[in-house]
């Protein structure tokens, strides 16, 4: 596995300092082959942010896998900051924020993930009617988990850069295709690290804040 790092120019999100570093470590994955892991760090407050880019695909890709028992809890994830994550039958999205992370994991990694901050929604909501309404989709959620409910798991990518790995037996479960213009129009890329040219360090650039509506539970983790 190689690392470089180098500065990266632009202002930290949590401190506004111009001291944000950025390491870039290549490796190759099972399935999937070589990815490039990034790595920013403030050096004046401690910030970190980490992205995934698999260097074979580009291309703005839709993968939906329908998940039918709890072996389909072992099948491989990787979900880049610019991936948004949907689970139609729970009304739940997973969108890119600033403070996404890339994260290589399973589709029951992915659930346990909505899974937490559902359980600190549940913790802090301010009304009886959000707490029954997070209550009702973590039911869901264990029944998806322990295979008693089948699901979707949708990953929208504008930037190419996350996928959905099953088994070779389990491919007939996983359909893949191209996202149309309009589609990529409407996603989030989550904080965006564009390298320059020859060697001169690329900058930051964060997303718009949009307004979402309910009550579809939309997430940024």
């Amino acid at each position: 596995m190689k690392s470089v790092e180098h500065p990266l120019r632009g202002a930290c999100p949590l401190c506004g300092k111009e001291e944000l570093y950025i390491r870039d470590e290549f490796l190759s994955v099972p399935y999937l082959g070589d990815i490039m892991l990034t790595v920013v760090t403030c050096r004046g407050c401690g910030f970190r942010h980490s992205d995934v880019l698999i260097t074979s695909q580009k291309e703005p890709t839709r993968y939906t896998y329908h998940i039918k028992d709890e072996y389909d809890m072992m099948v491989r994830v990787v979900r880049s900051t610019s991936g948004t994550v949907r689970i139609p039958e729970i009304e739940t999205t997973i969108e890119p924020g600033i403070t996404s992370e890339a994260y290589i994991t399973n589709v029951e990694g992915v659930l346990l993930r909505v899974e937490r901050v559902l359980s600190m929604l549940e913790r802090d909501a301010e009304s009886e009617v959000v707490r029954g309404r997070v209550v009702e989709i973590l039911k869901k959620l264990q029944s998806i988990r322990e295979g008693e409910l089948p699901a979707t798991l949708i990953i929208d990518d504008p930037l190419g850069n996350s996928a959905i790995i099953p088994p070779e037996e389990r491919r007939e479960q996983l359909q893949v295709r191209s996202l149309t213009e309009e589609e990529v129009k409407g996603l989030k890329y989550g904080m965006l690290l564009l390298e320059g040219r020859s060697g001169v360090p690329g900058r930051v650039i964060h997303p718009m804040p949009s307004p979402l509506p309910s009550p579809h539970m939309y997430l940024c983790i």
